[in-house]
């Protein structure tokens, strides 16, 4: 008999550990997303404080870099209208034969997006 109620102390310690330790798991988790929700608003600002210093600042539109950024075209004739716009690093515009860099001076923050896209062919209303 003893030992049976040295094994259901033993079970009921167990079980109160891996409840405390479920717990402090959802806790951790719970800060983890509030963290991640912060740095993501302090990275999204930080991306607009940089695009107003420097207007060329964005996201390359081939890799997904943030640098300094140039509007291309493609090489073989004018650009589509119903596609957004393209902004490629300067890495990426170098490596490819299938776009130029545009002449016209576009910064990415005036960029014709996809939704942009969506949109006017949309329509009013």
């Amino acid at each position: 008999m003893s030992s049976m109620s040295l094994l259901d102390i033993a079970a009921v310690f167990i079980s109160v550990i891996a409840i405390l330790i479920a717990y402090q798991l959802s806790r951790i988790r719970s800060e983890t997303r509030r963290a991640v929700s912060l740095l993501q608003s302090i990275d999204e600002e930080l991306f607009h404080l940089a695009q107003e210093h420097n207007p060329h600042y964005g996201s390359c539109s081939r890799c997904g870099r943030r640098a300094v950024v140039r509007h291309v075209l493609p090489q073989n004739g004018e650009p589509d209208l119903n596609a957004p716009d393209m902004f490629y690093c300067q890495s990426c515009w170098w490596l490819s034969s299938t776009v130029r860099v545009g002449e016209e001076g576009k910064y990415y923050k005036d960029r014709l997006s996809k939704e942009g896209v969506t949109a006017a062919n949309a329509g009013p209303g």
